[in-house]
């Protein structure tokens, strides 16, 4: 039973009060339940939140039904705790004296009380008493759209438009527009429906098209309907065509450099650079040991033939000064290292393994030739075009390797660290 059924129980045997004191629970502050109360001309006054002594006659109640039955009992189904609430309900208001009623039980203080209906005033003794005026109930703040308040207006033939609009605390022009424009409404919903059964029989014959060939296979029709509207219809409808996706290869593993195979250490990567006709990359190789820049390459976009191509010539360099070894390729994963044709290149002169920038001995080292470039060779020029950047490229290589000082090398240059080492390595 709801809250209604149960006052409809109790206006029929008690008749109807003035008002009835609730706190704020959803069940009470219903705006339907409000709408009722309004018709059967019975208030309502909702306590404060957070304060239940305000509402005390209930809670007294509570704690009595709490100690006097609740906790006496063990239920073992709803039907089973109404049985006995029904019966602790007759020894409550039949046999149970109450102090405050001089000792007299409800029934018998019901008997000797003054009829709802009769009373001029209200009354303090008794939680439910009579007003003298008409009291707006509040609905609270239950969702009711204005077709649910419509339909719940329709059910009340006795009260006028305008009366329930402000027992609903609803602006009466907008129950009237809502209810004159339905008609209208109906047709708009109508022509809408239509609208999508035409997008969507053809978006099934056409499965695989987007929303601007559906709107010129609905134009050759003889149906005017616009792109935005096809757009959206196709997302109301679920019917958007799957959207092809590249698949990625699977970037290979970090290695930690105990689990890096033996050989000479060369790095690769590539860094970004704005110019006034757009975006180039320039890919670095770099030869560990040493800091030397083996072979660098200037591209408009990355792609795996021109990172094999900046390997291919780093390793010639090495070949000339007569280094033969097994070369060790680090790099990080991105998708033109990890290219079966970059792979395939660093099988021919060594392996190839993934390296993180923070790990030791890792891309770091190459990350801080990448700075270096910049800030201490490119942005000290005033370059426009990526033909300048390509041009000044060797001046760079002359630069670090020949002239540019490395703390880690002993303050020596990278190009005589290589040439010295590899000078011995032949002399060997």
């Amino acid at each position: 039973m709801d809250v209604k059924d149960v006052l409809h129980e109790v206006i029929a045997q008690r008749g109807a009060p003035g008002f009835i004191r609730s706190d704020n629970g959803p069940e009470f502050i219903a705006r339907d339940l409000g709408i009722w109360l309004a018709v059967q001309d019975i208030g309502t006054r909702f306590i404060q939140p957070g304060k239940p002594w305000h509402n005390g006659f209930a809670e007294s109640f509570h704690s009595r039904l709490r100690e006097e039955c609740l906790t006496q009992e063990v239920f073992y189904s709803a039907r089973h705790a109404q049985v006995v609430l029904d019966g602790y309900r007759e020894f409550f208001n039949v046999r149970r004296p109450h102090s405050s009623l001089s000792y007299r039980t409800p029934d018998q203080f019901a008997e000797q009380a003054v009829p709802w209906s009769s009373r001029k005033r209200p009354c303090g003794t008794l939680l439910l008493s009579r007003v003298s005026t008409r009291y707006r109930p509040n609905f609270g703040a239950s969702p009711l759209t204005l077709d649910d308040l419509l339909v719940l207006w329709q059910s009340q033939p006795q009260l006028s438009l305008r009366r329930f609009a402000q027992y609903a605390s609803v602006p009466y022009w907008r129950l009237r527009d809502h209810q004159h424009s339905a008609q209208a409404r109906c047709a708009r919903q109508q022509q809408r429906d239509e609208v999508q059964e035409k997008i969507r029989q053809v978006a099934l014959h056409h499965p695989t098209a987007g929303y601007r060939l559906l709107y010129h296979e609905l134009k050759a029709q003889g149906e005017e309907i616009g792109l935005h509207k096809i757009r959206v219809a196709l997302g109301e409808l679920h019917l958007h065509p799957p959207q092809p996706r590249k698949t990625r290869k699977p970037s290979g593993k970090v290695c930690a450099p105990q689990d890096w195979p033996e050989g000479r250490r060369v790095q690769i990567d590539a860094t970004r650079l704005s110019l006034s006709d757009g975006v180039c990359w320039i890919d670095f190789v770099l030869h560990v040991p040493s800091r030397v820049v083996l072979a660098s390459c200037v591209v408009r976009s990355l792609s795996m033939h021109l990172a094999k191509w900046t390997l291919d010539e780093a390793m010639t360099v090495l070949s000339t000064l007569g280094i033969a070894e097994r070369i060790l390729v680090q790099s990080d994963g991105g998708s033109d290292f990890t290219s079966d044709l970059f792979q395939q290149a660093c099988l021919t002169y060594g392996r190839w393994v993934r390296c993180k920038v923070s790990q030791p001995g890792g891309t770091g080292i190459l990350e801080r030739l990448n700075r270096t470039y910049k800030y201490q060779f490119a942005f000290r020029h005033d370059w426009h075009l990526m033909a300048d950047v390509r041009v000044a490229m060797p001046d760079f290589h002359r630069w670090y390797n020949h002239e540019r000082r490395h703390s880690a090398l002993g303050y020596a240059t990278p190009w005589s660290t290589l040439t010295s080492s590899a000078n011995a390595r032949n002399a060997a």
